[in-house]
C-alpha cells in the first residue's frame, strides 16, 4: 500500500510539473506583470526624512545638578528636567501650539500654520487615486488640530544613558522636517521658560508678602518692649524680668525669621532675573536619515508572489480532481463493507 502511495504521490508530481511546463509562459507574464506593478507602486511612495536633534537641560534644572540622575532610581530626580520634556512634548497642549506656529514667510510658502504644512506633506504620500485633504477647506481649529495629531504620530524622543535626549521627527519635505524640530525645540524652551520664570515669581511674592507680614509683627514686638520698659522702668521687683526677657525673646525669634525671610527674597529675586532656558542644545536639527522606497526588491517580491500564485493557479484542477478521486474511494470503500463480518453481537 506505501509503495502505491509512493507512485500515486510521484505521479501527481510530475502531472503538476507538466502542467506548469505547458504553461510556463503564463507564469512568466504573471510575473512580469507583478513586478512592473510593485516597481510602479514603490515609484509613487515618496522619500521620508528624519531629523534630529541632541539637547539635554542645564545643571540648574535638575535637583541634584547632574542629568544622570534623571535616568536612575531616584524618585525625586524623576520629575526633572527631561521627565517633563518627555511628557510635555507628547501632550495634546504642547503639539497644538506647535502645530499654530506661522511659518516663516523666508520660505516662500502658502502656508499661515505649520500644520497647513503638515496637512499637505502627508497628502504626498497618499496613491494618485486617493482623496487628498485641502487644508483651506479646514477650520482654523480643524487644522491645528490635524495637524497636532500627525507630530504626535511622527515625533519621539528618546533618553541615552548619558542623560541627553535625542528628537527625532519625520516628514516627507526635508525642510518640513527640520522646521518642525526646530519648533518643537523653540516651544518647548518658551513653554518651560514660562513655567520657571512663573513659578520663580509666584515664590518672589509669596516670600515678599511673608517678609512685610514678619517685619510688621517685628514692628509691634519692638514698640512692645520699648513701652513696657518705659512703664517698669522706676519699678523694682523681680518679676518685672520674666516678661521683659519674652518679649526680648520673641524680639529675637522674630529678627531671625524676617532675616532670613528677606535673604529668600534675595534669591526668589535674582531666580525672577536670571532664569535661563531649561533646554540646552547640544546638536541643532539634522537630516539624520533618508529612506527611499526601494523598487527593485518590492518589484521582486511581487513577482515571486505572482509566480507562486500562478503556478497555484494552474494545478488547481488537478489538485481538485485527486482530492475529488480520494473522497469517492473512501466513501465506496465503506458501501462495499461485507455484512458477513458482523457479529452477532453487533447485530444486536
Amino acid at each position: 500500500m506505501p509503495e502505491n502511495q509512493n507512485i500515486n504521490y510521484n505521479g501527481l508530481l510530475n502531472q503538476a510539473f507538466d502542467l506548469v511546463k505547458k504553461r510556463i509562459v503564463f507564469v512568466l507574464i504573471a510575473a512580469a506583470i507583478a513586478f512592473a506593478i510593485g516597481w510602479y507602486y514603490k515609484g509613487l511612495l515618496p522619500t521620508k526624512y528624519s531629523a534630529k536633534s541632541t539637547f539635554y537641560p542645564d545643571k540648574e534644572a535638575t535637583l541634584s545638578g547632574s542629568p544622570l540622575e534623571l535616568i536612575n532610581g531616584n524618585t525625586a530626580a524623576r520629575g526633572g528636567a527631561l521627565a517633563i520634556l518627555a511628557k510635555v512634548l507628547n501632550s495634546h497642549l504642547m503639539t497644538e501650539y506647535i502645530a499654530a506656529r506661522k511659518v516663516d514667510t523666508s520660505f516662500h510658502l502658502p502656508y499661515k500654520y505649520l500644520a497647513d504644512w503638515i496637512i499637505d506633506d502627508n497628502n504626498s504620500k497618499l496613491m494618485p487615486w486617493a482623496e487628498k485633504v485641502d487644508f483651506r477647506k479646514l477650520s482654523e481649529k480643524e487644522r491645528i488640530r490635524r495637524g497636532a495629531n500627525s507630530l504626535r504620530s511622527d515625533c519621539f524622543a528618546v533618553l541615552d544613558e548619558s542623560g541627553f535626549m535625542s528628537l527625532i521627527n519625520n516628514s516627507y519635505s526635508s525642510d518640513l522636517a527640520l522646521y518642525e524640530n526646530q519648533s518643537i525645540i523653540d516651544e518647548l524652551i518658551t513653554f518651560n521658560f514660562n513655567k520657571k520664570t512663573e513659578k520663580a515669581k509666584n515664590d518672589l511674592i509669596y516670600i515678599t508678602h511673608r517678609a512685610d507680614s514678619v517685619k510688621e509683627l517685628y514692628e509691634n514686638v519692638k514698640y512692645q518692649f520699648a513701652e513696657f520698659d518705659d512703664q517698669n522702668k522706676f519699678i523694682i521687683k523681680k518679676t518685672v524680668g520674666i516678661p521683659k526677657e519674652d518679649l526680648e525673646e520673641r524680639k529675637r525669634i522674630i529678627s531671625a525669621r524676617y532675616l532670613k525671610l528677606v535673604d529668600l527674597q534675595e534669591q526668589a529675586f535674582v531666580r525672577y532675573q536670571t532664569d535661563k532656558p531649561i533646554v540646552e542644545i547640544l546638536d541643532h536639527p539634522y537630516i539624520d536619515g533618508v529612506t527611499t522606497p526601494s523598487k527593485m526588491s518590492s518589484a521582486i517580491l511581487y513577482a515571486i508572489f505572482a509566480s507562486i500564485m500562478t503556478i497555484l493557479f494552474i494545478v488547481r484542477n488537478l489538485l481538485v480532481s485527486v482530492i475529488s478521486s480520494e473522497i469517492t474511494k473512501a466513501t465506496s470503500k465503506k458501501k462495499e463493507e461485507p455484512l458477513s463480518q458482523a457479529t452477532p453481537d453487533s447485530v444486536l
